[in-house]
């Protein structure tokens, strides 16, 4: 079924992959809140990768994983560097291995994303142009997926605020300038909503580009639907709030 091929991104997968993956994914939710289940987690799927190298299907939920332990990490104010840049090379070995695979496009784009905060602004403008790229081959290959709709407005959204310098250096790089506008930004951030309607991250970016398009009234309304932003977000929320 065509569930199957976007969730799994390859119609051959044998049997007994497409149920160890199956039951990853179930669990996947549940243990990815803490460490401890983070760790277990990892354990498997590393041996699994081991067992079976050159699987994107079990490669890309490895570098799942290993989003989600960079996290924890992160919040305890350790530095993930060295495992986030193992997770992309990961990332971009499961792109060569599962191209019709729309999420090894997906998570090779996330951890391109996540990797750009150790880089100078030429290598930052370099894989900005990668992701953009990646995130529309997913969406090619799974056209209803909130997370790649709300990546691709999160680029749009980067690329709309593009600093003067920032733009000569892309221009010197590139011979041109990455385009975009906060009215595009938007539509790709209510398509995801359309999808996913109480992810309050996504919400908070239609509240943002509402904001930079002098729309505040219907800012006001969208920022309302925010009950309780999860910690990370709550200062944002908050800041937006006053601000309206």
């Amino acid at each position: 079924s065509s569930g199957i091929n976007a969730e799994y991104g390859d119609s051959r997968c044998e049997r007994d992959l497409l149920e160890i993956c199956r039951s990853i994914d179930e669990r996947h939710d549940v243990l990815k809140v803490t460490e401890q289940g983070c760790e277990q987690s990892l354990d498997q799927l590393r041996q699994l990768n081991s067992s079976r190298p050159n699987t994107p299907q079990i490669m890309w939920r490895l570098v799942r994983m290993m989003f989600e332990e960079a996290k924890h990490n992160a919040r305890a104010g350790l530095d993930s560097k060295t495992q986030l840049v193992e997770a992309l090379d990961i990332a971009r070995s499961a792109v060569d291995m599962g191209e019709q695979n729309s999420k090894c496009h997906l998570w090779y784009a996330i951890l391109l994303g996540d990797t750009c905060k150790y880089d100078d602004t030429k290598a930052k403008l370099t894989k900005g142009m990668e992701f953009d790229k990646h995130v529309r081959i997913s969406l090619q290959l799974d056209p209803h997926n909130s997370t790649a709709l709300h990546l691709l407005g999160r680029y749009c959204y980067e690329v709309a605020g593009i600093k003067w310098w920032e733009a000569k250096i892309a221009a010197k790089l590139f011979g041109s300038v990455p385009q975009s506008t906060y009215d595009e930004a938007l539509k790709h951030f209510l398509a995801a909503d359309e999808l996913n309607s109480e992810w309050v991250e996504n919400t908070l970016f239609i509240v943002k580009c509402l904001v930079a398009l002098g729309r505040e009234k219907e800012a006001r309304v969208w920022i309302a639907r925010i009950k309780d932003p999860e910690k990370e977000l709550a200062s944002q929320v908050e800041e937006l709030r006053n601000k309206l």
